[in-house]
């Protein structure tokens, strides 16, 4: 155990590594000046002073250098486009109005995909399984930018029944929730039905119910405790896909979190917010990734953690 938790902190980090390497060549290469935007110029003596301020007058290899060893420290740099902001101060601002909206999602997700997926597996009603069928297609193949612009129309704008601007009430939640979570319930609603079928289907559950069992308890014991298996290893990728699809989320429905920062990152050119961002992301990524699986592990003895 320890020696697997040392070996995947160490190729945490070396992700770390590699991603922070990556974005910052890249943010290098890419054309534009992040102080010339809507074609306005800035006079020369203007300009010099900013390139200095920002060590951009620096060889690449030397800003590189300095860049990581400031994040060693925990320093990501100073904003382009927001006058002596720092990177950490915005992540600090707007993490927190991403985590709320994340959480719920989340939640939703689960509750509502486990339970979908149940009712799916187990329901002899063909009418029902109709239902959830449309539900899964729609989540699935229908992207959450077009869901999103459609529950605005029609409950914010034709039916006025939620609010269609931040996240400052509980019914500001509900629209920009369902939007986000909608694909990953209905991934998790085929998850836990494809798997509780198979469960079911095998030989101990056979051998419980010949002893008298009653059926809701060898569902419940025998049945769910096995088939959920897969929704727990599903959580990390569902937690990085709720931060991605939160870039569009938070931008269409003006939430001030941090895929809108980062959408409003790019727009403007801020490569230093840009970078910080997708640091913090990817590291967010890593982490849960990380404790899915040792979630996993916990939970199913079978599933052994090795070096």
């Amino acid at each position: 155990m320890v020696k697997y938790t040392a070996k995947r902190i160490l190729q945490g980090l070396f992700a770390m590594f590699i991603l922070t390497t990556i974005t910052f060549f890249m943010m290098k290469i890419i054309p534009g000046n992040p102080f010339n935007k809507d074609n306005k110029v800035i006079p020369a003596k203007q300009m010099a002073a900013l390139v200095e301020k920002y060590g951009l007058d620096k060889t690449i290899m030397e800003q590189y250098t300095d860049y990581m060893k400031n994040l060693l420290k925990g320093d990501m740099g100073i904003s382009y486009n927001k006058v002596d902001m720092t990177i950490s101060s915005i992540i600090k601002r707007t993490a927190p109005v991403t985590a709320k909206l994340g959480m719920v999602a989340f939640g939703v997700s689960l509750v509502a995909g486990v339970t979908l997926g149940i009712v799916s597996a187990l329901s002899k009603k063909r009418w029902v399984n109709n239902i959830i069928t449309v539900i899964v297609t729609i989540g699935v193949s229908v992207p959450s930018f077009l869901i999103g612009i459609g529950m605005m129309i029609l409950f914010g704008v034709k039916l006025k029944l939620f609010p269609l601007i931040g996240l400052t009430s509980p019914r500001h939640f509900v629209l920009p929730t369902i939007a986000l979570s909608l694909s990953p319930i209905s991934y998790i609603t085929r998850l836990t039905r494809s798997s509780l079928r198979d469960v079911m289907n095998q030989d101990y559950i056979t051998l419980a119910r010949s002893k008298g069992t009653k059926n809701i308890k060898v569902i419940v014991m025998h049945g769910l405790k096995n088939a959920l298996l897969p929704v727990i290893t599903y959580c990390g990728p569902l937690i990085s896909g709720l931060v991605t699809g939160s870039f569009v989320t938070e931008s269409l429905f003006s939430i001030p979190g941090i895929g809108a920062q980062f959408v409003n990152s790019v727009n403007n050119r801020d490569y230093t917010l840009i970078m910080g961002l997708t640091i913090f992301l990817g590291l967010l990524v890593i982490v849960f990734n990380m404790l899915a699986d040792f979630v996993s592990a916990a939970v199913d003895p079978r599933i052994k953690l090795k070096g």
